[in-house]
């Protein structure tokens, strides 16, 4: 017996669920699920904390990369938190 498909969940629950994943999964699981995903992922609410400090891999921070993350947020943003072995450009 099949149950509901995540692809039918409201996109506002979505939201909700992929706040909580995490940056990392945010950038390198999550978008690669479904197209669904892939747009839900893109709403500013699931951008508002980004956490470099719980990378399973070490997170590339260059200024770029930070901006398109920061951008993703469209001023969402209310905390960024880098790892204690940051570069002091960034």
């Amino acid at each position: 017996m099949a149950g509901p498909k995540w692809e039918d969940l409201e996109e506002d629950c979505l939201v909700n669920v992929l706040t909580r994943v995490g940056t990392e999964s945010l950038l390198y699981d999550i978008p690669f699920v479904c197209k669904s995903w892939y747009r839900v992922s893109l709403d500013p609410s699931c951008w508002k904390i980004i956490n470099f400090q719980e990378f399973v891999h070490q997170p590339p921070l260059a200024d770029e990369y930070l901006k398109l993350i920061i951008n993703h947020s469209r001023g969402n943003v209310t905390s960024v938190m880098l790892p204690t072995s940051c570069p002091d450009e960034v």
